[in-house]
């Protein structure tokens, strides 16, 4: 449940790094390096959980070894594959049914 709730902690987090840290200039959609600071902000609270379970129970819980670390890999590797041509022909198309 915590590692589900980090997965989706991430907009609200980012919200604020937008509103206070946002370079000006024009309107539009962030850049993908906005996102990772907040990711890895809310990341750090599996941290609290690891630490409760190790305290607890000796170990860590795996689902927070196996989804917190999938958590953590897709957002580290969010910046990279948001460069490359394949994502730039889905995201296109996502838009195309927009309009």
């Amino acid at each position: 449940m915590l590692v589900a709730t980090v997965s989706i902690l991430d907009a609200a987090v980012a919200r604020w790094f937008i509103v206070f840290l946002a370079p000006p200039g024009p309107p539009g959609p962030p850049p993908v390096m906005v996102d990772v600071p907040p990711s890895l902000l809310t990341c750090a609270l599996l941290i609290v959980g690891i630490v409760h379970d190790w305290r607890q129970r000796g170990r860590p819980h795996p689902a927070y070894l196996v989804g917190g670390g999938s958590l953590l890999a897709l957002k580290l590797l969010q910046l990279p594959l948001s460069t490359t041509a394949a994502w730039h022909a889905v995201a296109g198309r996502v838009l195309a049914l927009a309009g």
